[in-house]
């Protein structure tokens, strides 16, 4: 549900659902108020993840909108858990129309290096 609203921005809550949902929303929301006002922000809170940030930064290309998505978490470690999942996987994506040419889509995660395993730990 929208929890705040102004011209330019939006605030949805997930009510502790997927966070596909609400980003989903907050992406439709943030479409509409960039087309009015030129610019927009979208946030969303009290959801769980929300998959591949590129989902929604691709939804604002046929819109000719520039956009830059990422996602932050609270961090509930438990006494006795490795301290590499403190970081998490945070996805970034940033995209941007290119005219006649094919648009530009960076959509990457942070998690590669806190894999126990890693050979790029050493």
């Amino acid at each position: 549900h929208v929890a705040k609203e102004t011209p330019v921005s939006v605030l949805v809550d997930g009510d502790g659902g997927l966070g596909y949902f609400a980003s989903h929303m907050a992406t439709q929301i943030l479409i509409e108020k960039a087309k009015r006002q030129g610019i927009a922000i979208a946030l969303t809170r009290n959801h769980g993840h929300f998959g591949a940030a590129g989902l929604y930064s691709r939804m604002t290309l046929p819109h000719d909108l520039l956009c830059f998505v990422t996602s932050g978490h609270q961090l509930h470690l438990e006494p006795g858990q490795p301290i590499f999942n403190a970081a998490g996987g945070s996805p970034m994506s940033f995209s941007s129309p290119a005219g006649e040419e094919e648009s530009l889509v960076l959509d990457f995660g942070a998690m590669h290096d806190l894999c126990a395993n890693s050979p790029h730990r050493d």
